[in-house]
């Protein structure tokens, strides 16, 4: 288990934060793959993204919050996570680093993303 942290500058609605990190995960619902409650904050409909980050963690802290992470999201109060919800973030690191959205490699760093409530249509049939 490689444990690689990275010097990455974050910027969450005009707020920049800058340090070392292990891992950051941001999610728009509160679960996921297999169903794990990576963000038990997380509301689909609120018009804002939750990140949660691992800051400088040794491979024992990383397994630590993953048990707590198991227990209905407690991880969120692992003194070495941070978790924040925004509307704007940018992620600026000093070499690209890769970013992987549901397990694929979308580009690398810098990125900045932006929730737009609203932007999306849905057309739904009426029911018979």
């Amino acid at each position: 288990m490689a444990n690689n942290r990275r010097h990455a500058t974050l910027t969450l609605d005009g707020v920049k934060m800058e340090d070392d990190y292990t891992l950051f995960l941001i999610q728009n619902s509160q679960t996921g793959g297999s169903m794990l409650p990576l963000a038990p904050g997380a509301s689909l409909d609120d018009g804002l993204m939750d990140i949660g980050i691992l800051k400088k963690m040794t491979r024992r802290d990383v397994l630590k919050a993953f048990g707590m992470l198991k227990k209905e999201g407690r991880h969120v109060f692992h003194p070495r996570v941070d978790y924040h919800r925004f509307k704007k973030l940018s992620i600026e690191t000093p070499a690209p680093a890769a970013i992987n959205v549901d397990g694929e490699n979308i580009g690398s760093t810098p990125i900045t993303m932006e929730v737009l409530p609203s932007a999306v249509e849905i057309c739904i049939p009426p029911s018979e």
